[in-house]
């Protein structure tokens, strides 16, 4: 399909004063998973980065107790990445993304997975009711070979 651009790992500095706790987080570094084609721009309704393990080996950014606390959600995160010199406008006046947009959805979903395997579950019962009507045999119990045949007569 084309080449790809692809980043796993980045840095992030957070300074908070909202709240009970204050938060000052610098070059804090984090493990993400963003891959896109070239000429397509990366969205993701839910981005959640997680600290990367470098930050508890160090021991200058995270303490030790908290590995579990620190979480960064970001919500409606795109990023657009411009392989041609000429177009990047680094002033931040009226720039807008591509068209095209890779989504960060997986392909197979719960609903459609869930809608896989209903319609696998129906499939077998139906395949299992053809089985058993085409298995039904007529009874020759109460024929006499020797005897009369029935015939039906048909007039119009």
């Amino acid at each position: 399909m084309g080449t790809q651009w692809k980043s796993m790992r980045g840095s992030l500095s957070l300074v908070s004063k909202d709240g009970p706790k204050h938060a000052n987080l610098s070059n804090l570094s984090m493990d993400y998973d963003i891959e896109s084609l070239k000429g397509y721009c990366y969205h993701c309704g839910k981005l959640v980065p997680k600290p990367s393990i470098r930050n508890y080996t160090d021991n200058n950014t995270i303490p030790a107790g908290d590995v579990d606390a620190v979480e960064l959600i970001l919500y409606r995160f795109q990023l657009d990445i411009s392989f041609n010199a000429t177009l990047r406008n680094m002033s931040n006046e009226n720039t807008t993304f591509s068209a095209d947009v890779w989504e960060c959805v997986e392909f197979f979903t719960i609903p459609i997975w869930m809608g896989l395997l209903s319609s696998l579950i129906l499939m077998m019962v139906l395949f299992y009711g053809i089985t058993m009507i085409s298995n039904i045999t007529t009874m020759d119990r109460f024929d006499d070979p020797k005897g009369k045949t029935i015939t039906v007569t048909v007039n119009e």
